[in-house]
């Protein structure tokens, strides 16, 4: 009898959670009509697109750093180094690489995309990375952001074994 007891009393637990409702969100919170278009629409091809200026800037000022520093550290140190580039930190906007470059600017995620722009132009492999820190919220217009942080990891040219790299040949780039 108490066997059959605590059976009824499990499937009507169980049965209790299978019926739980599920509330939908609520209607105007799916609609784009509420958000007003781009001014510029954003195209995925963009991100990362090399522009003449860059080209130029990778053949005469890169290209030496690499004969002397090795690819991956001639590439950030004539990126990042105060007299090269000169970029500054700013938090104003995410922009694609050749928004960030033509600015002299931006935040981790732009100068991220940015470096890896120019780390894919020289064949290098590249990693980009989340980077797990203490979360950060801010509200503006009524909205709460929560922002985040990325690195990327720069590896050698692949050689044998395309993808795959040694971590002593890993060098990672952080913009705090």
């Amino acid at each position: 009898m108490l066997l059959k007891s605590v059976l009824i009393m499990v499937a009507a637990v169980v049965a209790g959670c299978a019926n739980t409702p599920t509330v939908p969100p609520p209607a105007t919170i799916f609609q784009d009509a509420l958000f007003k278009p781009v001014a510029q629409p954003i195209r995925a091809a963009d991100v990362f697109a090399f522009t003449p200026a860059m080209e130029e800037y990778l053949r005469s000022q890169v290209m030496p750093q690499l004969r002397v520093r090795g690819q991956r550290q001639g590439l950030v140190d004539a990126l990042y180094t105060r007299g090269q580039l000169k970029l500054d930190y700013d938090t104003g906007s995410t922009r694609n690489a050749a928004q960030a470059f033509e600015a002299r600017s931006g935040n981790c995620l732009s100068l991220v995309i940015m470096t890896g722009a120019f780390a894919k132009q020289l064949g290098l492999t590249v990693r980009f990375q989340s980077v797990f820190v203490e979360e950060a919220w801010s509200r503006s217009a009524g909205i709460a952001f929560l922002s985040g942080h990325v690195n990327l990891t720069l590896g050698t040219a692949p050689r044998d074994l395309p993808g795959i790299a040694l971590s002593s040949d890993l060098l990672t780039v952080d913009f705090v």
